[in-house]
């Protein structure tokens, strides 16, 4: 998707005298949660779009859904800065460390095919950005919210931690990783969690090894938060630029918001006391399992019942399957019946058989009537 159709006061017709002032640039990233809805986060291109960006959504995404699987799959782009990179994976490895989930798996799609349905709902957001006004930051945001029905969440980026400077040092080195297209995280026996790699879904997978020299505990997983940096933003042109849209049809209900954005921005993206919230998404997982485990100590006592009965109904009769084309048979006959209509049969054979009977003239063996005429040909041929 073209970022800059997401640069605010966005007008659905685009005037002369406000295509040349400055405006705010803000950055969608799109999250598909299958069987959930869709996620939007808006930020203003305050904090670096690294793999640190990538962890930071992941976590809020997860947190978001209602349900945490048991396997977790990914579908990532194929691009190394955010997310084809040992950041990322060293991530996926710790959800499997931690419980979170038993099994991982990340794919990337191979080069030339890369669109998918996150591009299409980029394209819902950007066709529908193409004909309405959007002049503040929030417009932006309910406008998005109305794009697609998929979309469940819209919300600004509020912190984004520093987990790439965190986790380097606890890393092995690792290289070659940009060539495989699928990834899998599982527990080996002694309770760590190795990495496996292949280069297509068809192929067998095979084991690179763990990415930790030193596992951490979950009270050690403490990234601090990235320190937003506006120097992209350029606050003082857009607070000169921001009366001028009002000539452009902005209304002064959204100048008024932007006086107050502008003054305020600054210290809104203070979230130093930020906790990283792995530990969060452990505890849910733990509490969904709780859950989980009392629904069915709850129903243990109906469910034998249900079985059983299901159980029996299984046990009918059902008629064979055959395969072929079947002769058909009478309906409403008996097995007696049958097997003498049977024995009808075998003695009018019997009876046909014993007609097309003769003797050789020279041996005086009984033949079928066929083998006579051969007889006699051979005999005057001779």
């Amino acid at each position: 998707m073209d970022q800059n159709k997401t640069n605010i006061p966005h007008f659905g017709r685009q005037s002369k005298t406000g295509s040349s002032l400055w405006c705010l640039k803000t950055h969608l990233t799109g999250v598909i949660c299958h069987g959930y809805g869709a996620l939007a986060f808006f930020d203003v291109l305050q904090w670096p779009h690294d793999s640190n960006l990538t962890v930071s959504i992941l976590l809020q995404a997860l947190l978001m859904v209602e349900f945490l699987p048991e396997k977790l799959l990914l579908q990532m782009d194929n691009c190394d800065r955010e997310n084809k990179n040992r950041f990322v994976l060293s991530f996926l490895a710790l959800l499997v460390q931690f419980d979170v989930f038993k099994e991982v798996e990340l794919n990337f799609l191979m080069v030339g095919h890369t669109h998918e349905d996150i591009d299409q709902l980029f394209s819902c957001v950007s066709r529908h950005l193409s004909y309405r006004n959007a002049y503040t930051y929030d417009d932006l945001m309910q406008t998005t919210s109305k794009a697609s029905k998929d979309i469940k969440h819209v919300c600004p980026l509020q912190c984004v931690f520093d987990y790439r400077s965190w986790v380097e040092p606890l890393l092995q080195p690792l290289k070659h990783h940009s060539h495989p297209h699928g990834f899998r995280f599982l527990k080996n026996h002694s309770g760590t969690v190795d990495m496996h790699y292949r280069q297509w879904s068809s192929d067998e997978w095979m084991l690179a090894g763990g990415l930790f020299k030193v596992l951490p505990s979950i009270r050690e997983c403490c990234p601090t938060p990235v320190c937003p940096n506006f120097e992209k933003v350029n606050l003082h042109q857009l607070s000169l630029d921001i009366v001028k849209y009002v000539r452009c049809g902005m209304p002064e209900t959204a100048l008024v918001w932007w006086e107050d954005f502008l003054a305020t921005v600054t210290d809104a993206q203070d979230s130093t006391s930020e906790a990283f919230p792995l530990g969060a998404l452990v505890m849910k997982k733990q509490q969904q399992n709780l859950v989980s485990l009392n629904t069915a100590t709850e129903t243990e006592v109906e469910i034998p019942s249900i079985l059983l009965e299901a159980h029996k109904k299984s046990k009918d009769v059902i008629p064979k399957v055959l395969v072929g084309a079947q002769r058909k048979c009478k309906k409403n006959r008996s097995e007696q019946e049958r097997l003498e209509e049977a024995g009808q049969r075998r003695d009018t054979q019997d009876q046909d058989l014993d007609c097309a009977v003769a003797v050789c003239p020279e041996t005086g063996v009984k033949l079928p009537e066929i083998q006579e005429y051969v007889a006699v040909y051979l005999q005057q041929y001779n």
